[in-house]
């Protein structure tokens, strides 16, 4: 005789299943502490399931003692609602379904209570004949198709039908070649490509900004079912969210972004095609362009007054470089000149992006060099260091996948404007340094070297080939611009 099985063993996944009441249940080998083959795991499979099967109908209450035909009247209509909830969701209508998934959970509680109401009324048994939409966030054949009954229910039918078939259609997809699954490829090329040039936070964005996509797409769809169609909807999504208020133009950007380039990478391995439509600017999110925030000369005197030993530092070197707080955590001994009192270098952000990032070499103010050369580090690369001899800017991810940072400068400026009791609208960020030195500059008759102080690639034709950038003319718009907030310039 064969051994007796209460559940169903899944050769490719190696668990055991079973559907009861409506429901799946799994549990793996592992879990029951066995061995991970059928023979083994048999007899503890079959003691689970005693087991919970007692909790799920003592969880149920009296449900399972009623009638058959009101079990099936609402077993139906929680079929009705599901199917209807999922059709909207692939459509991009979340918050009718969301409506017809409240209902859902309604219907299975009053299904597990003493006496549940029988019949349903139409509105709650199926969703597709009143229930499930308000007439404003109905489609156009909805509108059409309410006059005529007959129409109305064949075109439900046909949705209905094909859910079930694509859900057929989901089970026939391996695991590893759906959207989800490929994503989580993609993120750990991402995870690699940014650990090796020492930005996890850049990986921790695009891994947050990617989770949107990810929970959006259907959770079975396979990776070959993004094309332009699939596109469009996702934009069309955000474009809601957008449109309701619940994230911002600029998120909305990196959402999208963040999409296109996985896309991009899976079109690169020969995954999929490229949506013809995936760089359309018919599907593009637009930012407003934000003033540029920028101190007063009276401010930035202000805060350099109140700014000592390495937070001085850092203010000077925003100023006299036109540096990032990367810049500064990344500057090597290599790049600055310790005799002639000089930094030499490409932005940190852009040197990789293009051979037109130019290597700017900036004369230092005579305090900057002095500063520099104090705090110099013994780091065989770094120059500055934080006091317990760590870079000033440290990440690192969590066994949970969160992204820890340790922000030396940041907290340096943040603990001056407490000191400097800076509140309100004049707690501008530390980019503003930047901005105003380079802000200054384009506004003086040094104008043409704004761009190569900040150190961007050229945009114009003149400015790669016409307007000559370091040298004598570049050494005279420094020392200006130093003069403009009080500053000493020379070494002697």
């Amino acid at each position: 005789m064969p051994a007796l099985e209460l559940m169903y063993w899944n050769t490719a996944q190696k668990r055991w299943f079973k559907k009861y009441r409506g429901k799946m249940y799994a549990v793996s080998p592992r879990r029951l502490g066995c061995e991970p083959t059928k023979e083994v795991s048999r007899q503890a499979a079959n003691e689970w399931w005693q087991r919970k099967q007692i909790e799920v109908d003592e969880a149920l209450g009296v449900a399972k003692r009623h009638p058959a035909n009101l079990v099936q009247h609402y077993q139906g209509a929680i079929e009705n609602h599901r199917l209807f909830a999922k059709w909207h969701r692939k459509h991009g209508n979340p918050k009718v379904a969301e409506r017809s998934e409240e209902m859902m959970e309604w219907l299975k509680e009053a299904l597990a209570s003493d006496n549940p109401p029988f019949p349903l009324t139409t509105n709650q048994e199926d969703p597709r004949y009143g229930g499930g939409a308000e007439d404003d966030e109905l489609e156009d054949d909805d509108f059409v198709n309410l006059a005529d009954d007959d129409t109305y229910e064949l075109v439900w039918s046909d949705r209905f039908q094909q859910i079930r078939q694509d859900e057929r259609n989901e089970k026939a997809v391996p695991k590893e070649n759906t959207i989800r699954s490929h994503i989580d490829d993609y993120l750990l090329l991402k995870k690699a490509q940014c650990q090796a040039k020492g930005k996890i936070a850049t990986y921790s964005s695009a891994k947050q900004w990617l989770e949107v996509f990810k929970n959006w797409v259907d959770p079975f769809a396979p990776v070959t079912s993004i094309d332009e169609r699939l596109w469009k909807e996702y934009f069309i999504y955000l474009s809601n969210r957008l449109a309701e208020k619940e994230i911002a133009p600029a998120t909305a950007k990196d959402y999208i972004g963040a999409a296109r380039s996985f896309i991009r990478n899976r079109w690169e391995e020969k995954y999929i095609e490229l949506p013809r439509n995936l760089t359309s600017k018919q599907l593009a999110i637009s930012v407003p362009i934000k003033a540029s925030i920028v101190f007063t000369v009276e401010e930035v005197q202000a805060y350099l007054q109140a700014a000592k030993g390495k937070t001085r530092l850092y203010v000077l070197l925003m100023l006299n470089c036109g540096m990032y707080p990367q810049d500064i955590t990344f500057l090597q001994h290599e790049e600055v000149n310790w005799e002639q009192g000089r930094i030499n270098r490409k932005r940190t952000k852009t040197r990789d992006r293009s051979k037109n990032v130019p290597k700017v070499d900036y004369p230092l103010w005579r305090e900057t060099f002095a500063l520099l050369t104090k705090y110099r580090s013994n780091h065989p690369e770094l120059v500055l260091l934080n006091e317990n001899g760590k870079p000033l800017l440290t990440e690192k991810e969590s066994k949970n996948g969160k992204m820890s940072c340790n922000q030396n400068i940041q907290f340096a400026y943040r603990r001056l404007q407490e000191k400097m009791k800076v509140e309100g609208k004049a707690k501008k960020g530390l980019k503003a340094f930047r901005k105003t030195g380079s802000t200054l500059m384009e506004q003086s008759q040094y104008g043409r070297f704004a761009e190569h102080y900040l150190g961007e690639a050229p945009h114009t034709t003149a400015s790669k080939h016409y307007i000559h950038k370091n040298g004598a003319e570049f050494d005279e718009a420094i020392w200006w611009l130093g003069e403009q907030f009080g500053i000493k310039m020379t070494l002697q």
